[in-house]
Order: C-alpha cells, then structure tokens, then sequence
C-alpha cells in the first residue's frame, strides 16, 4: 500500500508528531509512506513542503490575511495545484488528512481532486473544525448552532480569529458541499467525546471511529535525574503545566489564579510552552519556560513533578495527559472535552471546570496523601498508550477501507 498524509505541520505540535509516527509505522510495516504538510523545521524523506518561507513567517501571514478576511481555506491556490501534482506523482491508495485548516491549502480544489480521483480517504480530527463554520472548539461558549447552520458566530475572536467578517455561515456551507460525496472515507476521532459530536454533525453520513493518540513510550519515560530548571526547588512539591501554545482556553489563568492561592512555601508552579510576552509578564514566583522541542529535557521535567495540572477549557484527547502519566506523574484535569478520557481513577483526578479551589484542594490532596505512585502511573500507561498499538490500529483500518 501507498499512504499519503496531509497536515498542517511536520513532527512539530502534537499533529505533526502524530503524522510522522504513523508514517514511521506505516513504514514498518513494509508499505510506502508519503507525507504533505505546510511548514516544517526539517526535511524528511518522500515529505513535501508546500511553503518555502521560514515557518514563523509563513504562520504570521497566513494568520494575518485571516484576521483581515475572515476567510480559511480559500486561496493557496498556486501552491495547491503543485501540491497535487505531488500527490499525483505519488499516486497513493489511501490519503490521510489530519489537520488541514490554518489557510495555507485550498480546500476546494483538494476535494475537488480527491473525489475525481476516487481515493478512499482516512480523516482523522484533532478538533471540531471540520464540522463548524469556522471554529475549532465550541463547548467554552455554548454554540450548537453547526447542528443545523453556523452564523453570527460568538468564536470570532478564537482561534482561528477575524477581526473584521463573519463568514461562518458562508464556510459552513461550503464545507458542507466540499467535504459532503467523497466515495469511500472513515473519520477517527481520537476521543469518544469528539466521535459523539461528529456523528450528530454533517459528517456523521460517513463512518466513524475511535483511535485514542499514542505516545513513544521510549522517549517519555520516568527519569530519575534533576532537571536543570528545578537545581533551586528541592524542598518543594513540583506543579507542571505543559502546552504547546498557552491561550486563555488553555487555562493560563486559572494556574496564575492557582499560584495566588496555592502555599508557595510548599509548592512551586512550572508553566512549559510561553512565549516571550507571556514569561516576560510571568510571575517571578512561577517559573517559566518557553516552547521547546527538546523530548528528553520535557520528560526529565515531567518526571520531576509531583502532580501535572491541566486546566483547559476546550480539548480533544491532550497527548500532554498521556506524557505526564508516562513519566510517572498523576494528572488533575478540568471535566473537559475527551481530556477526561485519559485520567482515569488509576492514574490522576478530575475537577469542575475553572473551580480554582477544587483544583487546589486535588493537587494538594494527591501530594499530602502520596495517592498514586509512579510505578503505576507507568503500568497505565504501558497497557493504554503505546503509540505501536495506537498506529497499528490504522493500519487495520487501512487494510479494511482497501479491501471494501
């Protein structure tokens, strides 16, 4: 088989690493793998980069032309066209979409080749985005209104933001043309959550399914080092908070709230993936960490913490949950989205969303009470989140969407 996979990015971000380990297994497994992103760091083979400006360039002015129009999926058409000419070259069994939102391909000529051509297609959603007008979570504000048709939309100022146009009843209806009489797909979600939402949306005609992410268990394992930004903090219990970009939604907040409440004498809070504003505005009491791609230098710090917090608002199956509890360390979550899914009584606690209290309460409790052990928080996650049986349930699907 030969399986070609179109996403945002390349082995950055969760998506981008989720593409490049299944790439990894498809490869494995004796089959051609190709791959289609936007940006990437790196070259790799049979990969196709569709921009040839540096990445941070290339994100601003797609995210800049965004806020101004308000319109995602609408041109690129030059470089859309030699990217089909890639995938043409390839000439593929199966194309595997992940993310595909962001502005930087146009969604109307990919679709319209991919129905031409006849290929079966494997979609599988990291967010809700494919469904709605425009957004890519909607629970944080309540919006049901893709059941039927998005409009006046109350996400215009999330991700992906516009200033001046609301367009989403417009994208809507295109999505739902574009999207809506491809032959032979299945839709994985990676959480039950994110499935229940999709079967009751437009895309519910097609066949759907549940493949939780996996993780590389080699890389994120329990270290038993010190990391290098904790050599001050010895006496303390080590709070984490991991993400790849701190919004709002995310719940940077919520941890500056926690830290006002939390005994600073006793524990000490870690925030990883800030931008520059964002640690020059940090508390001198928090310690702050920009992005990084350094695997091992994020599983030493997570290793290191007594209890990983996880405050969002809008998720979908957070790889970050899984890392944590890889590396030995319990997780309190927020009742979120497929967040939850992953934290199970074993292995971590569940708390209201934004309860700042029931939070603080959880962390301490999981502290004082030594209430999970590393030992086990590994065995969890050994039995539940190998990326080699998360990946080789593609392959199954694969197998079955060629034989049909």
């Amino acid at each position: 088989m030969k399986i070609l996979q179109i996403n945002q990015n390349y082995q950055f971000g969760s998506t981008g690493r989720i593409m490049k380990e299944i790439n990894d297994t498809i490869i494995a497994n004796g089959h051609e793998g190709y791959m289609l992103c936007a940006f990437s760091y790196q070259e790799a083979p049979n990969l196709y980069v569709m921009s040839k400006l540096p990445v941070w360039l290339a994100v601003r002015i797609t995210f800049f032309i965004h806020r101004l129009t308000g319109l995602t999926g609408y041109r690129s058409m030059s470089t859309t066209k030699r990217a089909i000419n890639f995938i043409d070259k390839c000439n593929p069994d199966i194309v595997h979409l992940h993310n595909i939102h962001g502005d930087w391909i146009n969604l109307k000529l990919l679709f319209k080749y991919l129905k031409y051509k006849n290929i079966p297609i494997v979609w599988t959603l990291h967010d809700c985005w494919s469904f709605t007008g425009r957004c890519s979570h909607f629970e944080n504000t309540g919006c049901y209104k893709w059941k039927e048709e998005c409009h006046n939309c109350p996400n215009r100022y999330v991700f992906p933001r516009t200033y001046f146009f609301d367009f989403s009843r417009k994208m809507y209806h295109d999505k739902k043309k574009w999207f809506l009489g491809l032959n032979k797909v299945e839709i994985v979600t990676p959480s039950q959550w994110l499935g229940n939402y999709v079967k009751n949306s437009f895309l519910g005609t097609y066949n759907i399914k549940t493949i939780n992410n996996g993780i590389d268990l080699g890389q994120f394992r329990i270290y038993n080092t010190r990391s290098k930004y904790l050599k001050n903090v010895w006496n303390k219990r080590i709070i984490l908070g991991v993400s790849s970009t701190w919004t709002p939604e995310k719940g940077l907040p919520d941890l500056l709230k926690l830290n006002e409440i939390i005994d600073r004498d006793r524990y000490q809070i870690v925030i990883v993936g800030l931008n520059n504003t964002q640690l020059r505005k940090l508390p001198n009491t928090i310690i702050g960490i920009g992005r990084t791609r350094n695997v091992s230098e994020m599983a030493e710090l997570y290793s290191n913490a007594d209890v990983f917090v996880n405050p969002t608002y809008q998720d979908n199956y957070p790889t970050v949950n899984l890392e944590a509890i890889a590396c030995g360390t319990p997780v309190v979550t927020y009742n979120t989205g497929g967040s939850v899914e992953s934290v199970t009584e074993e292995v971590g606690m569940v708390t209201e969303k934004g309860n700042i209290i029931e939070l603080k309460n959880a962390i301490e409790e999981i502290c004082d009470k030594s209430l999970f052990s590393k030992q086990i928080c590994r065995d969890y996650a050994l039995k539940h989140f190998a990326k080699e049986d998360r990946y080789n349930d593609y392959m199954v699907i694969y197998k079955n969407i060629i034989e049909e």
